[in-house]
């Protein structure tokens, strides 16, 4: 059961660089949509800026819930 937990630690500290990048895309579309000009750009990028930053939140406080979780779970 220990090597099973040190793997989820592994797989999830191996997968927190990347949810940084997804957060990253997500603010630099919203970004471009407001460069964009056009007023239905706006407007979609105004729309969808809540959402982009209420996932993000919870992919970041998932992988570091779990990376805690697994850090302290000794068998």
């Amino acid at each position: 059961m220990d090597k099973f937990a040190g793997n989820i630690k592994t797989l999830i500290e191996a997968v927190q660089p990347y949810t940084w990048v997804v957060i990253m895309v997500g603010l630099i579309s919203i970004g471009v949509m407001f460069a964009i000009p056009s007023e239905k750009a706006h407007q979609a990028g105004k729309a969808s800026a809540p959402w982009i930053i209420v996932g993000s939140l919870f992919i970041a406080g998932a992988v570091y819930i779990g990376n805690w979780i697994f850090g302290k779970i000794t068998f």
